[in-house]
């Protein structure tokens, strides 16, 4: 029993993690949280122990467990392993898709492009809660496609955790995805698309560097902004 408590609570914290609801640098109390799904706060302390081994959070003397923040260089070592592990699986897939498995990308695709006509024909300034968490996981889901078309499990696995270590390393609620950002991705997403098509896996490996290193610049300026103005609280 204690053990299924441990993975609920582990399931629970994971999920706020990844949506944004715990946001970097935010203390993580286990007696609340274990009253927010039932249990004890035992549970959560070993929950909260497997994702600090990780990477996701950190546990701090004499205050507890924090959600990581990372520095500049860490989100820049980050990206720069994510290019090279993505660069490499988009190249496989250019070259290992077939029609239908490509069609499933042009859905993806096409999902898109609805985000960036909602902000557009609604006159939104940013998606909301709800409308990004469907946006992520339309974006998460087309690069794990494109891992899967590459055929290496040891390459998804790897890919997955550090795009998960980015959703988490990034706040969304103040950066929610603007009209600009989502036509940029899905622009992105059309140009990759392209070129798997074409069996292109130069082109595919060009596109997913500028896709990646344009999701890098966003974040970098994001945190710059983040400290700055904690300087100034």
């Amino acid at each position: 029993m204690e053990s299924n408590n441990a993975q609920r609570a582990y399931e629970h914290v994971f999920g706020k993690l990844v949506s944004g609801q715990y946001k970097p640098g935010t203390r993580l109390r286990y007696g609340p949280i274990g009253k927010e799904i039932g249990v004890s706060a035992t549970p959560v302390r070993e929950a909260i122990g497997r994702l600090a081994s990780q990477g996701y959070v950190s546990l701090v003397p004499n205050l507890g467990a924090v959600v990581r923040e990372p520095d500049r260089d860490e989100i820049v070592e980050l990206y720069e392993i994510r290019t090279a592990l993505e660069c490499c699986a988009v190249q496989k897939a250019a070259s290992n898709r077939t029609t239908q498995q490509l069609d499933y990308l042009v859905e993806l695709l096409t999902q898109m492009r609805q985000f960036a006509t909602l902000l557009r024909d609604d006159k939104l300034a940013v998606l909301s809660p709800e409308q990004m968490n469907h946006y992520l996981a339309v974006d998460e889901s087309f690069h794990a496609y494109i891992m899967q078309l590459a055929g290496n499990k040891r390459l998804l696995k790897m890919v997955r955790d550090l795009r998960i270590l980015a959703r988490i390393f990034r706040d969304y609620e103040r950066d929610r995805p603007r009209f600009k950002q989502v036509v940029s991705t899905y622009r992105y997403h059309a140009q990759l698309v392209n070129a798997i098509r074409k069996g292109s896996a130069d082109k595919a490996s060009q596109w997913m560097k500028q896709h990646i290193m344009t999701g890098l610049a966003e974040m970098l300026h994001s945190h710059d902004k983040r400290h700055a103005q904690s300087q100034w609280d």
